[in-house]
């Protein structure tokens, strides 16, 4: 399932309402570094606004809304705001799970590797150490 999320802002410039709106795929979204782009200037460029307009800077001035989130964006939303950090945080160690999975069966034949709690734990240790030493 993808994890896509909703995103909006409200805001008001010379007695009009905007409210700019956007549906994106959280897992195309984030660099490979972590990293979010602005995500008022993806607004702003979704609803026509000139990000070198005092619009602009009045919208960056309102908090966006994130709303209608799928797959495991769903569990970091709330009441409107998103836990970008700890999603981007269980997204890392879901692909850690699915990349130590494979090894397991490619290599071991194992099938599930939540079956074998102590491989699994030297399958981690393993990758963490090759962190260290990148």
């Amino acid at each position: 399932m993808k994890n896509t999320i909703q995103i909006s802002v409200e805001f008001s410039f010379k007695g009009e309402t905007f409210k700019p709106e956007i549906e994106v795929d959280l897992d195309q979204l984030i660099r490979q570094d972590g990293s979010i782009p602005d995500l008022h200037h993806l607004l702003a460029l979704e609803g026509n606004i000139d990000t070198y307009s005092y619009a602009f800077e009045v919208m960056q001035q309102s908090e966006p809304h994130f709303d209608k989130a799928t797959g495991l964006a769903s569990d970091y939303l709330l009441d409107g705001r998103f836990d970008l950090q700890r999603y981007i945080q269980k997204r890392k160690e879901v692909e850690l799970h699915d990349l130590l999975s494979k090894i397991a069966k490619d290599i071991l034949d194992i099938d599930d590797l939540a079956d074998e709690p102590k491989l699994k734990n030297a399958l981690m240790r393993a990758y963490q150490l090759g962190q260290k030493r990148n």
